[in-house]
C-alpha cells in the first residue's frame, strides 16, 4: 500500500469519524475556527508517521505540505496525547487500524511514567499518615494504660 493510498484511507476514515469533510482535512486552512480540524489532520500525520515509519519529510512531500508544517503538527498532536486529550487518544485508537504497519505508540512507557509520578507525589503523603496513625497508636496505648490505671 503507497503512501498516498495509506493517506486516502486515514483522511476518508477521519472524515467519518470527525465530521469534518476530507477536503477540510486536506486544505491549508490556519483560521482559529479550523482548529477541530487541525486536530483531526494532525491525527492523520501523526498516525502516518508513527504506524508506517515514514519521514514527516515524505509526508509533507506526499500531502503537498512543507515538512516544517508536518513536524508542527505531529509535535503539536504528541503534546495533546502526552496532556492525555482523551480525543486525541480516541483519534488514536479508532484511526490506526486503517493503517497496516507496526504500531509504535509509547502508551505503556507513557502510563508508567505517570503512575510513577502519582506515586512520587502520594510518597510524602502516605508517610505522614503512617506518621500520624503510629502516633495515634502511642496515644490510645497512652489513653488505654491511664484508663486502666484508674480503675
Amino acid at each position: 500500500m503507497s503512501l498516498t493510498s495509506m493517506a486516502n484511507a486515514l483522511f476518508a476514515a477521519a472524515s467519518a469519524v470527525s465530521g469534518v469533510s476530507e477536503e477540510e482535512l486536506r486544505g491549508h486552512g490556519r483560521r482559529r475556527a479550523a482548529s477541530r480540524v487541525s486536530v483531526v489532520r494532525h491525527a492523520v500525520w501523526y498516525i502516518l508517521h508513527h504506524r508506517t515509519g515514514v519521514t514527516k519529510s515524505k509526508i509533507g512531500t506526499a500531502l503537498g505540505y512543507d515538512h516544517s508544517t508536518i513536524y508542527h503538527g505531529v509535535g503539536e498532536f504528541e503534546a495533546r496525547l502526552r496532556a492525555w486529550d482523551a480525543g486525541a487518544r480516541d483519534l488514536v485508537r479508532v484511526l490506526a487500524p486503517v493503517v497496516p504497519g507496526k504500531w509504535e505508540i509509547e502508551d505503556q512507557a507513557t502510563e508508567t511514567e505517570r503512575l510513577l509520578a502519582i506515586a512520587g507525589q502520594l510518597a510524602p503523603v502516605i508517610e505522614a499518615l503512617g506518621h500520624s496513625l503510629a502516633a495515634m497508636g502511642e496515644r490510645l496505648a497512652q489513653t488505654v494504660e491511664e484508663a486502666q490505671a484508674a480503675i
